[in-house]
Protein backbone atom coordinates (compact mmCIF):
# COMPACT_ATOMS: atom_id res chain seq x y z
CA UNK A 1 0.00 0.00 0.00
CA UNK A 2 1.15 3.52 -0.81
CA UNK A 3 2.02 6.26 2.14
CA UNK A 4 -1.26 8.73 2.46
CA UNK A 5 -0.89 12.27 0.67
CA UNK A 6 1.09 14.79 3.09
CA UNK A 7 -0.88 17.41 4.33
CA UNK A 8 0.83 19.99 2.54
CA UNK A 9 -0.20 18.47 -0.44
CA UNK A 10 -4.18 18.99 0.48
CA UNK A 11 -3.14 22.72 1.18
CA UNK A 12 -1.78 23.39 -2.17
CA UNK A 13 -5.20 21.70 -4.06
CA UNK A 14 -7.16 23.70 -1.80
CA UNK A 15 -5.65 27.04 -2.43
CA UNK A 16 -5.39 26.18 -6.56
CA UNK A 17 -8.99 25.27 -5.75
CA UNK A 18 -10.15 27.93 -3.54
CA UNK A 19 -8.18 31.68 -4.16
CA UNK A 20 -9.76 33.10 -0.63
CA UNK A 21 -8.27 30.20 1.27
CA UNK A 22 -4.99 30.22 -0.42
CA UNK A 23 -4.90 33.91 1.63
CA UNK A 24 -5.65 32.62 4.68
CA UNK A 25 -3.36 29.59 4.12
CA UNK A 26 -0.53 32.35 3.74
CA UNK A 27 -1.33 34.37 6.21
CA UNK A 28 -1.15 31.56 8.57
CA UNK A 29 2.33 30.72 7.13
CA UNK A 30 3.29 34.11 7.18
CA UNK A 31 1.88 35.03 11.04
CA UNK A 32 3.30 31.57 12.27
CA UNK A 33 6.52 31.56 10.56
CA UNK A 34 5.28 28.23 9.05
CA UNK A 35 3.06 25.52 8.80
CA UNK A 36 0.76 24.47 12.17
CA UNK A 37 -1.69 22.18 10.65
CA UNK A 38 -4.01 22.09 13.82
CA UNK A 39 -4.27 25.27 14.07
CA UNK A 40 -4.51 26.18 10.19
CA UNK A 41 -7.38 24.08 10.30
CA UNK A 42 -9.08 25.39 13.72
CA UNK A 43 -8.94 29.02 11.62
CA UNK A 44 -10.44 26.93 8.51
CA UNK A 45 -13.41 25.37 10.15
CA UNK A 46 -14.91 29.24 11.29
CA UNK A 47 -14.35 30.31 7.67
CA UNK A 48 -16.16 27.09 6.62
CA UNK A 49 -19.67 28.17 9.12
CA UNK A 50 -18.83 31.85 8.01
CA UNK A 51 -18.97 30.25 4.63
CA UNK A 52 -22.09 28.15 5.01
CA UNK A 53 -24.14 30.99 7.15
CA UNK A 54 -23.14 33.36 4.12
CA UNK A 55 -23.83 31.42 1.35
CA UNK A 56 -25.33 28.34 2.32
CA UNK A 57 -23.58 25.59 0.49
CA UNK A 58 -21.93 27.90 -1.89
CA UNK A 59 -19.48 26.29 -4.74
CA UNK A 60 -16.42 26.92 -2.72
CA UNK A 61 -17.82 25.39 0.31
CA UNK A 62 -18.46 22.33 -1.82
CA UNK A 63 -14.97 22.06 -2.98
CA UNK A 64 -13.47 22.29 0.38
CA UNK A 65 -15.38 19.93 1.34
CA UNK A 66 -15.04 17.18 -1.35
CA UNK A 67 -11.50 18.03 -0.91
CA UNK A 68 -11.10 17.61 2.48
CA UNK A 69 -13.47 14.33 2.20
CA UNK A 70 -10.60 13.02 -0.69
CA UNK A 71 -7.94 13.56 1.89
CA UNK A 72 -9.21 11.72 4.66
CA UNK A 73 -9.76 8.47 2.10
CA UNK A 74 -6.27 9.66 0.52
CA UNK A 75 -3.98 11.43 2.54
CA UNK A 76 -1.31 10.41 5.47
CA UNK A 77 -2.35 9.54 9.24
CA UNK A 78 -0.99 12.71 10.37
CA UNK A 79 -3.74 14.45 8.04
CA UNK A 80 -6.29 12.09 8.44
CA UNK A 81 -5.75 13.14 12.29
CA UNK A 82 -5.81 16.81 11.76
CA UNK A 83 -9.38 16.33 9.85
CA UNK A 84 -10.16 14.41 13.13
CA UNK A 85 -8.85 16.55 15.84
CA UNK A 86 -8.68 20.01 14.71
CA UNK A 87 -11.75 20.42 11.80
CA UNK A 88 -14.37 18.13 12.40
CA UNK A 89 -14.18 18.69 16.08
CA UNK A 90 -14.37 22.56 15.73
CA UNK A 91 -16.89 22.26 13.13
CA UNK A 92 -18.75 20.34 16.13
CA UNK A 93 -22.06 18.07 16.32
CA UNK A 94 -24.56 20.80 16.39
CA UNK A 95 -23.25 21.65 13.04
CA UNK A 96 -25.75 22.17 9.90
CA UNK A 97 -22.64 21.68 8.15
CA UNK A 98 -22.15 17.62 9.33
CA UNK A 99 -25.15 16.53 6.31
CA UNK A 100 -22.84 18.26 3.58
CA UNK A 101 -19.70 15.93 4.60
CA UNK A 102 -18.83 13.47 1.96
CA UNK A 103 -18.55 9.64 3.29
CA UNK A 104 -15.61 9.73 4.58
CA UNK A 105 -15.91 13.06 6.87
CA UNK A 106 -19.40 11.97 7.97
CA UNK A 107 -18.36 8.73 8.93
CA UNK A 108 -15.49 10.05 11.21
CA UNK A 109 -18.37 12.87 12.62
CA UNK A 110 -20.57 9.88 13.41
CA UNK A 111 -17.62 7.60 15.14
CA UNK A 112 -16.55 11.26 17.21
CA UNK A 113 -20.26 12.58 17.81
CA UNK A 114 -22.79 9.27 18.14
CA UNK A 115 -24.89 8.56 15.79
CA UNK A 116 -25.72 6.18 12.51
Amino acid sequence: MLPGKPTEYWLSQIAIAIPRLAALIEDHRDFNEGLIPHVLFGEIAPWVEEEYRLSGRSKDLGTLLDILDQGYDEGDSSFQNVLEASFIENVGPDSPLIEFLGPALSTVARRMFGGT
